[in-house]
């Protein structure tokens, strides 16, 4: 706004000395009058840019602040998955320790809602992303190595795959969780890709795993196509619900293994494929894993997992 007073110098024609004094009065009125209108005109304009400033700065920090909070929320609009996404990735369990941004969180989202619409019918469509890693970082997988009686093994994130690098000192089957989430009805799904040293060996989904170590499920596929469900108990030796070949499996190249469990019955896939369905009653809920059997002592092998994908109810 220009402080400056109007400028009333100039070519005038004086007045007669009678009229001079109300004619100064007059022209002083007539300054002031349009002093005050300017004044106010730009004091309202500045008012008024202040205001839409603060308004502008405000809705940027709400946005911000629900780009950081809310987005993950919002991944499947108007479905209960929402919940179940921000759970898993927000970190509503008591254990996960994610800590990405509002960005990576949106991009992983979106892959696995890909991954979801290219499941179709197999789950209901009530069911929303409980949980999904990429692998782009290790989020709550421990990459502790491991070093005891049954063998060793090392453990990486390297281009966005866990890398698994394995030696048997007897027959073991590898596992590991990310958070431990208890879940009854699911689908999981997982990419397993042989590096070297898989003839011989077999990818592994765990599921329904109890308190007890030796209680859970595991469901292992060979690379010539045999595949296994089977039922650990404690102090029981395994016992096999289902075996059998399928011709889904690849000899070479990565292999989606799947499970879809709703009550006692499971179906199992391979890259997409149904290959069997059972029912047990044994064990109704648990965490789920990422598993890799060698079925016997000095085998080294070396397997990438991606795409870990947990479906529930909501």
């Amino acid at each position: 706004m220009n402080n400056e007073s109007p400028d009333l110098s100039g070519s005038v024609v004086k007045p007669k000395r009678r009229l001079w004094l109300v004619g100064l009065i007059a022209v002083a009125v007539i300054a002031l009058c349009v002093c005050l209108v300017v004044g106010g005109f730009f004091g309202y304009q500045t008012y008024t840019t202040s205001q839409t400033q603060t308004a502008v700065v405000l809705g940027s920090t709400a946005t911000s602040h629900q780009q950081a909070t809310g987005t993950q929320v919002a991944v499947v609009t108007g479905t209960a998955a929402s919940k179940a996404t921000a759970k898993a990735i927000a970190g509503a369990t008591s254990t996960t320790r994610y800590e990405q941004t509002a960005t990576t969180i949106v991009k992983t989202t979106a892959t696995a809602q890909v991954l979801l619409a290219s499941v179709g019918s197999i789950v209901p469509s009530n069911w929303g992303v409980w949980r999904y890693d990429d692998f782009s970082e290790a989020g709550d997988w421990d990459l502790s190595p491991v070093s005891d009686r049954l063998g060793n093994a090392k453990y990486a994130i390297q281009s966005g795959e866990l890398v698994w690098d394995l030696t048997s000192k007897d027959g073991v089957i590898w596992w590991q969780y990310p958070s431990r989430f208890q879940l009854k009805d699911f689908y999981l799904s997982a990419d397993f890709r042989g590096i070297e040293g898989t003839a011989n060996s077999y990818d592994a989904l765990v599921f329904r795993h109890g308190n007890d170590v030796d209680s859970y499920y595991e469901f292992d596929v060979a690379d010539n196509g045999y595949y296994e469900l089977e039922m650990s108990a404690p102090k029981k030796d395994y016992t096999t619900l289902r075996s059998g070949y399928t011709k889904a499996a690849k000899r070479n190249g990565t292999n989606i293994l799947a499970v879809r469990a709703i009550g006692d019955e499971f179906t199992l896939y391979v890259n997409h494929t149904e290959i069997a369905k059972v029912k047990d009653s044994t064990y109704t809920q648990g965490s789920l894993a990422l598993g890799f059997w060698q079925p016997y002592g000095g085998i080294h092998s070396k397997i990438a997992f991606d795409n870990f994908l947990v479906l529930a109810p909501p």
